[in-house]
């Protein structure tokens, strides 16, 4: 009887140990993969990109595409400037082509300066459903910040300073 009871003890302390184990090295391969942010955001980056985020998808939902694309910019080299008539234009004729019921901030990921993808989802059918991603299209946005201030821009993952933070070293 007792070496049934200290067999059970056994596998069960077997059973701990080797989980244990394998949390630990799973916690030292997850590390590896995901890197960190290369700037610090205070709760004032991250209130202030929320104002943005917020009152962009106010002007979106709202179908004021002017507003919606008078917060945008583009970075050139040191320089953040407001799209330019040729941008904005095609910014706005794009999306007077899609019927807009409602829209939502899907995903907010801050990595730098730089790079940075807040996507956005809208829903284009009236029957659609935001949370089930029915009936909806999307777009990022990409939060830059130049001394001390942030600016929305259109994500490229080809613009300046644009690195996709997935992608294998």
């Amino acid at each position: 009887m007792k070496i049934k009871y200290i067999t059970i003890i056994v596998l069960v302390l077997t059973v701990f140990i080797s989980c244990g184990k394998k949390q630990k090295e799973n916690d030292g391969r997850i590390s590896e993969y995901i890197r960190p942010a290369s700037m610090y955001y205070s709760k004032q980056d991250t209130a202030d990109i929320r104002n943005l985020i917020n009152q962009y998808l106010s002007y979106f939902k709202a179908k004021d595409l002017e507003a919606a694309a008078d917060m945008l910019y583009f970075v050139r080299h040191d320089s953040i400037l407001p799209l330019d008539q040729e941008r904005r234009s095609r910014f706005i004729n794009l999306y007077k082509m899609f019927p807009v019921y409602d829209a939502k901030e899907k995903s907010f990921d801050l990595m730098s300066d730089r790079n940075n993808q807040i996507k956005i989802m809208f829903q284009i059918q009236k029957d659609g459903d935001l949370m089930k991603e029915q009936g909806v299209m999307s777009f990022s946005l990409n939060p830059v910040v130049k001394d001390g201030k942030w600016y929305l821009t259109l994500y490229d993952k080809d613009a300046e300073g644009v690195e996709d933070i997935y992608k294998e070293r």
